[in-house]
């Protein structure tokens, strides 16, 4: 019996850190009733699907809503993104993007925790009262849209649009236009980025009934949306104040990964056809950002920044840039394109960088940030 130790490590590293936030959350069984509660007061368009589903969960007792709200749905979350990275990068890279993607505290970004932690300066008692935990244990909103919008974002990624039937066009479609009705806020993303998968397929058709079902897919998103925009209700009053993007997000989340991607083009031996079609879902990402970032900058979209920055499915686009980076980075062997022998010094310098960063070696600087994420995911009882 030859046993496969190197899939049980793997295993291992996807539920270590889930786990080990998990049995601290726990610990806090007060979340159960606030996850109990009705998490919807604040909200641009009312989520009816989202409030009927608080609704049910008023009917349930206590440690229902717990397995469900701070084991289940969590556990979903968490698992389903780990996979979606696992696809392209190794599975250490997908842990530590995961868990990026899914450490969010209400009025404490992780960047000032790591920032205070390092300076010396940590106060326990900069945690609001809203803001203890995560907000992916928040019952519906963040938790149900989140799970919603990825298991959209998985099925587009693990399927080919030009090979679905008619049948599941027309299904994925009436998922993608109720997303409104699930979290207003995080459906410009997810309409944006699966109405330009269904535009980009168009180039190129040459089967006129592939061509229709894409336009039925179009009209019937057009349609669910039009239609909880025009009956939507506002209840509480936007803040525009807050209608430029800040620096650090241009140049963090669209700058730095276009840059090191167009650089490894530049450098390493890389298959075009390979770049833009493997990796088309992140562009088309970038591009659907942009389109809604512009909306909302140019007032076409009224949202605020800052409620817009602090979602888990942005957080998760905005790790999910990077990686290509990540899966040329760590191929077994590098390649380099050697057409301007003057250069070749930085070509080098450039392909070692990138072995330290991204390869064997990266584990050495991944684990530790892991072991800090998990804590700053659950400070509130560590700290």
């Amino acid at each position: 019996m030859i046993v496969n130790y190197e899939k049980g490590i793997d295993k291992l590293l996807q539920l270590l850190p889930f786990f080990a936030v998990i049995s601290v959350v726990l610990f806090d069984y007060s979340m159960v009733n606030a996850n109990k509660e009705l998490y919807v007061n604040h909200h641009y368009i009312n989520p009816g699907i989202s409030i009927f589903l608080s609704s049910l969960m008023a009917y349930l007792p206590d440690l229902i809503v717990a397995i469900i709200t701070l084991l289940i749905f969590p556990a979903l979350i968490y698992f389903l993104i780990v996979k979606i990275f696992q696809s392209s990068v190794p599975i250490l890279w997908a842990v530590f993007l995961s868990l990026v993607s899914l450490s969010i505290i209400e009025n404490f970004p992780l960047r000032e925790f790591l920032f205070n932690l390092i300076s010396g300066s940590y106060d326990k008692n900069s945690l609001t009262n809203n803001g203890r935990f995560p907000i992916i244990f928040d019952f519906p909103i963040p938790q149900f849209s989140t799970l919603w919008c990825l298991s959209i974002f998985y099925f587009l990624e693990k399927n080919h649009i030009k090979e679905l039937s008619l049948l599941k066009i027309i299904l994925i479609s009436f998922f993608v236009g109720l997303t409104f009705y699930v979290n207003a806020i995080d459906a410009p993303f997810v309409i944006v980025y699966v109405l330009s998968i269904f535009a980009s397929s168009f180039f190129g058709l040459r089967k006129k009934g592939l061509f229709l079902r894409l336009f039925l897919g179009s009209i019937i998103i057009s349609l669910l949306s039009i239609s909880a925009l025009s009956s939507g209700v506002y209840s509480i009053p936007i803040d525009t104040t807050n209608s430029f993007l800040p620096i650090y997000h241009l140049v963090v989340y669209f700058f730095i990964p276009l840059s090191l991607i167009f650089i490894q083009y530049l450098f390493l031996k890389i298959d075009p056809y390979e770049l833009l079609l493997r990796f088309r879902h992140v562009y088309l990402l970038l591009l659907s950002e942009a389109i809604v970032v512009l909306g909302i900058s140019q007032g076409f979209i009224n949202l605020d920044f800052q409620v817009l920055n602090s979602r888990i499915i942005q957080f998760f686009f905005h790790a999910y840039y990077y990686v290509p980076v990540i899966y040329y980075a760590t191929r077994s062997e590098l390649f380099i394109v050697n057409k301007n022998k003057s250069n070749l010094l930085i070509q080098r310098f450039f392909i070692k960088a990138l072995q330290i960063f991204f390869g064997r070696h990266s584990k050495f600087f991944i684990v530790p940030l892991i072991i800090l994420m998990i804590i700053y995911n659950t400070q509130e009882i560590l700290l």
